[in-house]
């Protein structure tokens, strides 16, 4: 059982990085690219949205820095290493 939530974990923090990288990229509206950011905004957008709410971005001259992202990937780096160790 352990295996599985291990396994479940590190899928899950890989979605979250690779939300963070197609941030920073241009996506066509059309494209495929553009269905798969979809997907892992719809898989991941539960857990952020909330923590948005609670820690917004900061603001850093005329953009943003959203902390959420590095937030959850240090949480479920702990979780994972209490749980899989």
């Amino acid at each position: 059982m352990n295996e599985i939530i291990c396994s479940l974990l590190g899928l899950y923090l890989l979605l979250v990085l690779l939300r963070v990288v197609l941030s920073w990229i241009p996506l066509n509206p059309q494209g495929t690219a553009a269905t798969v950011a979809g997907f892992v905004y719809y898989l991941t957008d539960p857990v952020l949205l909330p923590l948005r709410r609670i820690m917004p971005p900061l603001r850093m001259g005329g953009m943003g820095l959203d902390l959420a992202p590095l937030v959850i990937f240090f949480a479920i780096s702990i979780l994972r290493r209490a749980i899989c160790a």
